[in-house]
């Protein structure tokens, strides 16, 4: 992070550095969750108290397998749970605690812990009692101690205070808040490309529509077993708030599916084998329509709630009478999904024209009348202008513009290989056009759009691989193991990533790369039913006809494609989209062979 200042600081004006993508959803969530006290206060102590209820003590996970047994014997054995017991990921990190309500989410795992509350209070347990500034001041207090009191990431937890040590990261940090406030007090959130009503007015009324935690335990009912119980008798997940309720259940049912869309991004914006730079806005784009679709609605309609795991705890809820939670349940959800996005918008806002503008190098990207607006443009030319590209080239900017428009209109004579290799890796395919230019003439047509792609390919939208590094150094290395040995460090890091022979030498040209390794076989299962299909597809002019052999897994792009024999025994391999346009739909597949 000092390097990251030290580089704004000396070459702000002609280095283009954003602020990375994945952070700035991390810290749109952290602002939702400010913004809500009800789950801030409350829910992410539930997490906590839910997991150390068995972290800290062996009877009270006996207790638990002996339920499991009970309840895997009063069913047959026909199901097994797959969860002994809670666990707890990195809250401070929303893909961990994404990952705690998805366990706490699933059908089996409520009808699992609910059993549980019920032994204690079948064994005369009551609620302890719990004051949740005193419990955030001790949780503080206890991970300072144990972390010797260096926050080594930078990154403020989310029941944390956000008041750190001054430097020029601090105030950055600070300056992106208050421009995130004021966006929310002047309601600087209409993006233009979604002109729908908002369910919301403005952030604050969002906020303030949330329902506040009396209201939610309230509606409740939960049973906190004896209230006159003393001392060992006392259980944190039999109070009100914190505990086993149906709230709390609730409310890991809906944000296992409003998290979703979240994860989903994050993993298409950093954990991809080819730059797709050019994509970043068209995932954006599709996560504010999901969100806004699946969990916000409008004020005349409400949202999908596109979730199984909370229709089956709705479905739960209204059969046992709580419709009332049930509407408290959903209005938070939808508070919450509000905010969210409207972060997600004002802290993007300073860079949304910039991301914008890297989807006008695809040939087969939206509609520049639509998306490209002259902000838009304005933002692509200041690009143009840092990189220098009209000096290196002697193409002024607006040549290359005319070459990126008349690329729109020539993408309607390109052939079914060549989409396909433009939506799977842009890359590649410019990299081919070029090296084709260059086969029968000197240099390429358009220098200047070549350029300028390299340039583009090149901006780092993610820190993802910086972060990683940070974490393990700081696994490696810290207060306590401050002076390792350099053998000894070489054989941790060998052990963190074995595709290096080690770590201390330099890369040799017989190394090869890890190949992908599929997750799983479902994709292929489900392709086998194509195999034996007939295809017919055009080679220089003339059809020849198929048949759809087997399913081959291919190694770069970690996807499943099918493998096509032709009648002059040659081969073709196609992704599953492609299949589609070359199944044969000829009237009689004899006479066209003939």
């Amino acid at each position: 992070m000092a390097f990251s200042a030290f580089m704004k600081r000396l070459v702000k004006s002609d280095m283009d550095f954003w602020h990375c993508a994945t952070h700035q959803l991390n810290l749109s969530l952290n602002d939702t969750l400010d913004a809500m006290p009800a789950l801030k206060q409350f829910y992410i102590a539930f997490l906590r108290m839910c997991y150390s209820e068995f972290k800290r003590s062996s009877g009270n996970r006996a207790m638990l397998k002996a339920i499991k047994e009970e309840l895997t014997a009063l069913l047959n054995g026909k199901h097994q749970w797959k969860m002994f017991y809670p666990i707890i990921f990195c809250l401070t990190r929303w893909i961990g605690l994404l990952k705690c309500a998805v366990v706490l989410s699933k059908k089996t795992n409520r009808l699992l812990l609910k059993k549980y509350a019920q032994k204690l209070r079948d064994k005369g347990f009551g609620p302890r009692p719990f004051n949740p500034r005193r419990y955030c001041r001790r949780r503080r207090r206890r991970e300072a101690e144990e972390a010797g009191g260096d926050d080594r990431d930078g990154d403020v937890d989310s029941g944390s205070d956000s008041s750190n040590d001054g430097g020029s990261d601090a105030y950055h940090e600070q300056d992106e808040l208050e421009r995130v406030q004021n966006a929310y007090e002047n309601d600087r959130l209409d993006d233009g490309y979604q002109p729908q009503r908002r369910l919301f007015p403005t952030v604050a009324a969002a906020a303030a529509g949330a329902p506040s935690q009396q209201q939610c335990v309230r509606h409740d009912n939960f049973d906190t077993g004896d209230e006159n119980a003393r001392g060992r008798k006392l259980k944190n997940l039999l109070n009100r708030d914190v505990g086993l309720s149906d709230l709390n259940f609730g409310r890991s049912a809906y944000l296992s599916g409003v998290l979703k869309p979240y994860k989903i991004l994050v993993e298409e914006l950093q954990s991809v084998q080819t730059p797709e730079q050019h994509l970043a806005a068209r995932r954006l784009r599709k996560f504010y329509m999901v969100m806004q679709n699946a969990w916000i609605g409008t004020d005349e309609n409400e949202p999908m709630y596109a979730c199984k795991a909370f229709e089956d705890w709705v479905q739960e809820m209204k059969a046992v009478g709580k419709q009332n939670l049930v509407a408290v349940v959903k209005k938070e959800a939808r508070s919450f999904s509000s905010i969210f996005v409207s972060s997600v918008k004002a802290r993007l806002s300073s860079t949304w024209d910039y991301i914008q503008c890297l989807e006008l190098i695809d040939p087969l990207g939206p509609d520049p009348l639509v998306y490209a607006t002259p902000a838009v443009w304005d933002a692509l030319r200041d690009l143009y202008d840092r990189r220098n590209i009209e000096d290196e080239t002697g193409k002024d900017f607006d040549s290359v513009r005319e070459d990126i428009l008349n690329m729109r209109v020539q993408d309607q004579l390109l052939d079914i290989e060549s989409k396909s290799l433009i939506r799977s890796d842009l890359c590649a395919y410019l990299r081919e056009r070029r090296q084709e230019f260059l086969t029968v003439m000197d240099e390429s047509p358009t220098p200047a759009y070549d350029a300028l792609c390299t340039d583009i390919f090149s901006i780092p939208l993610s820190s993802a691989f910086v972060e990683s590094l940070f974490s393990k150094m700081s696994y490696n290395q810290h207060k306590i193991r401050s002076s390792m040995k350099d053998d000894t460090m070489s054989a941790i890091l060998h052990i963190h990533d074995t595709v290096l022979p080690d770590p201390q030498k330099c890369l040799t040209g017989e190394l090869k790369l890890k190949i992908l390794a599929p997750v799983t076989v479902r994709d292929k299962l489900r392709m086998n039913k194509h195999v034996g299909e007939v295809v017919c597809d055009v080679f220089d002019g003339e059809r020849y006809h198929g048949e759809v052999t087997k399913v081959i897994y291919h190694d770069v792009h970690a996807q499943y494609m099918y493998h096509v024999v032709f009648s002059d025994n040659d081969s073709c391999d196609y992704w599953r989209h492609e299949l589609e346009m070359v199944k044969c739909r000829c009237e009689s597949t004899e006479d066209s062979d003939s």
